[in-house]
């Protein structure tokens, strides 16, 4: 399932229209809640990162530093244990956790702030304008998570809420018009709401993915009226 939202009130009609907008017009991203149709939109990703390299036993815990990313170097993750162009980070300021069987449908590893009042902050060091995660909440009970998303230009692009539990949910956003930076999962309820992500994905999106429902008709409607023009300028004498 995808969702689409507007940046601007009242202006619906502009994420519908991606091939007439003005180029100052952005469209509006894209959300998704179903990895299979993310992954269809979005095509092959560069980057993947499902915090394997861990160093903790099976069913295991470790805490290690405030955040990580390819050059980190604690009792959790040497250099290169984190794929490139990306950091988490827990905020403000607390240690950042790594858990192994977390949920009761898994067997992998997640990581998320040590400190439940803690937010976890991703940033990205490489472009890219598709990404996507798995989502639980460590406690026993499903709980509302809020995710504000700026871009390249450190601008806020949008937000959004999504539900996770044990079992976890999938959050995957695309944006065509804009490069996406920092990503903030926060948990609504601070006193129940733990945050863990897995299989992280992002990249830039496949420009030859599959379109969007109605993306083909506005697009042929939009090539016909433009062949129309054509030979009606062709066949006007000057």
């Amino acid at each position: 399932m995808w969702v689409r939202t507007t940046r601007l009130a009242g202006a619906a009609c502009i994420a519908a229209l991606p091939f007439f907008s003005s180029s100052d017009l952005s469209a509006a991203p894209i959300f998704f809640d179903d990895r299979e149709a993310f992954m269809a939109a979005a095509g092959a990703l560069a980057g993947f990162e499902g915090f394997e390299a861990a160093n903790i036993g099976p069913g295991g815990s470790a805490t290690g530093s405030e955040s990580w990313d390819s050059e980190s170097d604690d009792s959790v993750f040497s250099p290169g244990g984190i794929v490139e162009g990306i950091r988490f980070s827990a905020f403000p300021g607390e240690q950042i956790a790594v858990a192994g069987g977390f949920s009761p449908n898994s067997t992998g590893v997640a990581i998320g702030p040590e400190d439940v009042a803690s937010d976890l902050s991703i940033n990205l060091f490489t472009e890219i304008n598709a990404f996507g995660f798995d989502l639980f909440n460590l406690g026993e009970s499903e709980q509302v998570f809020r995710i504000p998303i700026r871009d390249s230009f450190d601008e806020f692009v949008t937000e959004i809420e999504v539900t996770a539990g044990p079992l976890g949910s999938f959050f995957g956003v695309i944006d065509e018009s804009l490069l996406l930076r920092e990503f903030t999962i926060e948990g609504v309820n601070q006193d129940l709401a733990a945050e863990l992500i897995d299989n992280v994905v992002f990249g830039i999106a496949n420009p030859t993915a599959v379109p969007e429902p109605g993306t083909l008709a506005l697009f042929g409607a939009g090539l016909l009226g433009f062949v129309a023009a054509r030979r009606k300028r062709v066949g006007t004498p000057r």
